[in-house]
């Protein structure tokens, strides 16, 4: 195996702004430089500049590096989808594995992007949805299932729609110095920061922080299939900034939340600083192992 490492200027105008917009439409031309992981082995993108798109697909043996915070995507307005995801998905078994986000922004531009629309046929991911039984996907930022060895780190993460960073399904997680930024905040509009679904082991969130408009981070192993895992946790280092709640531990079935390290939390919330419990009234209320918090300093502000 060999990786190609392409610098994307070289191949496409990117002419955006990842705070504003505009530009060329350069995804078939990402899309085709992503494509070459999945034909011959691995790629190394290096962004720098800013590239206008609808919805990227990554695959095995993955580098996305932006070179500055003012590198990266604006999701084109009415693209309705996640900004990136992996290309070959399940939420019950991995199947994608060395996938890397590096630097950058990634901004969603949430108030030109839905809150949910009608299912696709190319949407079809393995397992449970949060939408199960129902006709509808939400609008992530960035999705990721059924992934062993999945890095995001010193990026931003802007104006999503609903959950910024929704990862399920995964074995080795590695989040670092990632900043939620939400200027255009829209009430009652689900804008999740990170979210974790089950099955899942070995998780370490480093550094993070932001504002969002519902969780910042939900850990909710079986929320989805009422019977996955998540354990083996680490959150350390985690700055509020306006947080309608900050971090929701959440089993409801036979699922357990297990083996979970919590500390060193700053800043603000509104609503609740943590939110332990089942969510969802059943026969069961989930399966809560050990969980350990450090170094809590929360300032609650108006709900």
């Amino acid at each position: 195996m060999t990786i190609q490492t392409i610098r994307v200027s070289e191949r496409c105008k990117l002419d955006s702004n990842v705070r504003t917009g505009g530009g060329t439409d350069v995804t078939e031309q990402i899309q085709s430089l992503l494509d070459i992981a999945k034909e011959e082995g691995g790629v190394h993108l290096i962004m720098d500049g800013a590239a206008l798109v609808r919805h990227l697909k990554i695959y095995d043996n993955t580098t996305i590096e932006c070179l500055t915070k003012d590198c990266g995507f604006f999701q084109k307005d009415g693209s309705d989808d996640s900004i990136v995801t992996n290309g070959k998905a399940s939420k019950v078994r991995l199947v994608s594995r060395n996938i890397t986000l590096r630097g950058g922004t990634y901004n969603q531009n949430c108030a030109h992007q839905a809150h949910h629309r009608p299912v696709r046929t190319d949407d079809y991911v393995e397992g449970p949805s949060l939408e199960e039984g129902s006709d509808i996907k939400w609008i992530f930022g960035m999705e990721f299932y059924g992934v062993e060895n999945l890095t995001i780190e010193d990026c931003v993460v802007r104006d999503f729609s609903t959950f910024a960073v929704t990862v399920g399904c995964f074995r080795n997680c590695r989040i670092k110095n990632v900043w939620l930024d939400l200027p255009g905040r829209i009430q009652a509009h689900n804008q999740d920061g990170f979210h974790f679904w089950g099955p899942g082991q070995f998780l370490t969130v480093k550094n993070v922080g932001g504002c969002v408009g519902d969780d910042f981070m939900n850990i909710g192993p079986d929320e989805c299939d009422c019977v996955s895992s998540i354990t083996d946790v680490l959150v350390d280092g985690v700055f509020l900034d306006d947080a309608d709640q900050a971090i929701r531990i959440l089993s409801r079935g036979t699922g357990a939340v297990d083996r979970v390290t919590i500390r060193n939390m700053s800043g603000t919330y509104r609503s609740f600083g943590f939110y332990i419990n089942s969510w969802f009234p059943g026969d069961t209320c989930g399966q809560f192992g050990d969980l350990f918090f450090e170094n809590i300093d929360l300032r609650q502000v108006k709900p």
